[in-house]
Formats: structure tokens, sequence, C-alpha cells
């Protein structure tokens, strides 16, 4: 579905347009260009003194996070741009993979 954005020409906005994985929905996201997943994941980091950053995502409204993270996790019923990037494809988001994962490798 077309859709333009009346945000996009506003420097400090930025804005994410996707099909929903999960539904027939159609989602926008509009948001600070501070106030990102990546750069959420990032504040985080900092806080808690981490390492490195281990980042999951399904739908494209993850790639920026995980394009920054240091280990990019997408569960395989993610949409084929997310699993293209991701270091690691994990079981589906409906078999508690993302917990497993976390159980299991972190």
């Amino acid at each position: 579905v077309p859709f333009i954005c009346p945000a996009k020409n506003i420097p400090e906005i930025d804005f994410a347009y996707y099909k929903d994985s999960y539904s027939e929905d159609w989602l926008i996201e509009i948001y600070s260009h501070t106030a990102s997943k990546a750069n959420g994941a990032k504040e985080v980091a900092q806080i808690v003194n981490a390492d490195h950053i281990t980042a999951f995502g399904d739908n494209l409204n993850d790639i920026i996070m995980l394009k920054d993270a240091d280990r990019a996790v997408a569960v395989c019923n993610a949409v084929p741009e997310v699993k293209e990037i991701a270091d690691i494809i994990i079981e589906s988001n409906n078999n508690d993979s993302v917990v497993k994962f976390i159980e299991n490798d972190i």
C-alpha cells in the first residue's frame, strides 16, 4: 500500500512504514530521529556497561537496530530483508525462540 508520510521532510523526524508480519495490517511509526530502536539499544548498553549488543528482529522497523548491533538475530518468520542482514536465524517467535536463545546463549 503506497504511503507518503507528511513528516518525511522534517529533519528531526524518522518514520517506518511496513506491513505487519502477523496480520494484513500496515503500520506506521513516526518518531524523533533520536528515539530509534538502535539509539535505545546503545543507550541501554551504555547504562549497563555492556561489551556488545545482540539485537533481535522480525520486521523492517528493526533493520537499523540490527545493522548497528554487534550480533543481529532474526526469527525464521521475519521478513526477507531482516533475514538477509541477520548473523543468526533462530526458530519462529511463536516457539519462544528469543527466550530460548537468551537462556542458552547469553
